[in-house]
């Protein structure tokens, strides 16, 4: 992953990291667009014990539900979550 917005976007994560700040970062985009790819590597960033993914993956109302459903062509917006477990 080499681009200048993202070593910038690293960097600045890495002063505050190393400062002793602790933060918390989302990262979101549609379903498939690599989100849990991108945290995996950019915890690899950072040294043990300094990142941390927390993930979401499973928290959406399954395929066997939704499909055949307007909520199919819209998984991932709030009402396609299940929030009752």
């Amino acid at each position: 992953m080499d681009s200048p917005e993202i070593s910038q976007a690293v960097a600045a994560l890495r002063f505050r990291v190393d400062g002793g700040r602790r933060t918390l970062l989302g990262i979101t985009g549609a379903p498939g667009s690599g989100k849990s790819t991108f945290a995996s590597w950019l915890q690899q960033q950072f040294g043990p014990g300094q990142a941390v993914v927390v993930p979401m993956d499973g928290f959406h109302l399954g395929n066997a539900i939704i499909d055949g459903t307007p909520l199919r062509q819209r998984k991932g917006a709030m009402d396609t979550f299940d929030v009752g477990g």
